[in-house]
């Protein structure tokens, strides 16, 4: 299929999720209570399939940090501009999907803590609108109170990470702006793995942040580590681009289509601009079902359930790809080895889905050097 035929099925099926309601207020789903377990996907004695391993994977240790994990957009609905925790999908989304694909690559040697929240529904980010600002705001405001919960009841001095994903990562993105980088919190923070929304260079080049800077190589801390995955030969699009990133000193939202994204490549974890082969590539990794046969992927962008059933994490694939870091920041990819990844690619050649997979082992070993690092800085 050509790009231009996924950009116009890519767009017919972006019809079934624009909500067919205003953002109201008085409507937004109720606020989560964080003092209840309920209101996390991913917390220390609860039962989580954050905590899967890959397959032939026993490399536990002490648990030396903790992790505050933003999930991706798992919720399409039409209904509300932002999810509800009733909501079947995007909870099971989150839960058989998201725990395992990502948050579970940090369980070697981190404690979890996933919050769900009202997150903004996927529509906005295809169209930069007031109601879809609105929606995100409430979605950062939970967020932000999950973090400031677990500082102030959970953290105890100890190091952590930020990680996240996609609309995760815009709000990552804020959290990092507006609260850990302006109090001593960024003094605990190892490092931010804040992948898959084109953060904007000049978010650093500018003078944004003062104590939190970009990762220049695999090993330093208090640093961000970005990148959007493409295929060798894709186009990023910029003119199509509406998703805005916040600016806090102007208090406003900025379209980040023209604006060049920071990067770094994820078999390295250098930003420079040398290509790295796929033999450096220590694995991939794909999901594991009870009952594949089972799943209704044609429900996928509804409410209804699909029926995933998450029972393991994939025996790593080694050398899945090899990635080079681009000039205009943007990570570009080999041709993957096995089909599996070839089945939600976006238009352009966008690999969005699949930032995590292809390089789980890799992150999860960089994980751990710069958590030693980081312990044995002094």
């Amino acid at each position: 299929m050509s790009w231009l035929k996924e950009l116009n099925h890519f767009k017919d099926w972006a019809k079934r999720v624009i909500p067919k309601v205003k953002f109201d207020e008085s409507k937004i789903p109720v606020k989560p209570d964080y003092n209840e377990l309920d209101f996390w996907a991913a917390f220390p004695g609860k039962e989580s399939k954050a905590f899967i391993r890959p397959e032939g994977i026993n490399d536990e240790g002490d648990k030396k940090a903790d992790v505050f994990y933003l999930h991706p957009t798992s919720y399409f609905g039409q209904d509300n501009w932002n999810y509800d925790f009733k909501n079947p999908q995007a909870t099971e989304l989150i839960e058989e999907v998201l725990m395992p694909l990502q948050a579970s690559v940090f369980n070697h040697c981190c404690r979890i803590y996933a919050p769900k929240y009202r997150q903004a529904t996927f529509y906005s980010f295809l169209w930069a609108s007031e109601h879809g600002r609105n929606a995100l705001q409430v979605a950062y405001a939970d967020l932000k109170d999950a973090f400031l919960y677990y500082m102030q009841n959970e953290n105890k001095g100890r190091p952590f990470f930020i990680a996240s994903h996609s609309q995760g990562t815009c709000h990552a993105l804020r959290l990092l702006e507006e609260v850990i980088d302006k109090s001593d919190y960024a003094d605990r923070m190892v490092a931010a793995y804040t992948i898959g929304f084109r953060i904007p260079e000049e978010k650093f080049t500018l003078g944004h942040f003062e104590k939190i800077k970009l990762s220049q190589n695999a090993t330093d801390f208090n640093s961000v580590i970005a990148w959007d995955s493409y295929l060798e030969k894709g186009k990023p699009s910029t003119l199509l681009d509406r998703c805005e990133v916040w600016y806090p000193k102007e208090n406003k939202w900025k379209n980040r289509g023209f604006k060049k994204p920071v990067g770094i490549n994820p078999i390295s974890f250098e930003n420079n601009y040398e290509s790295k082969d796929a033999s450096g590539n220590l694995g991939a990794i794909r999901l594991v079902q009870k009952n594949p046969t089972g799943v209704k992927q044609e429900l996928f962008g509804l409410d209804d359930l699909i029926g995933l059933d998450t029972i393991a994490i994939s025996t790593p694939m080694e050398n899945e790809v090899g990635a080079r870091l681009g000039k205009d920041g943007f990570l570009y990819i080999t041709k993957p080895k096995h089909s599996h990844f070839k089945r939600m690619v976006l238009p352009g050649g966008n690999m969005h889905n699949y930032d995590y997979d292809f390089f789980y082992m890799n992150i999860r070993k960089n994980i751990r050097e710069r958590l030693d690092a980081f312990l044995n800085r002094n």
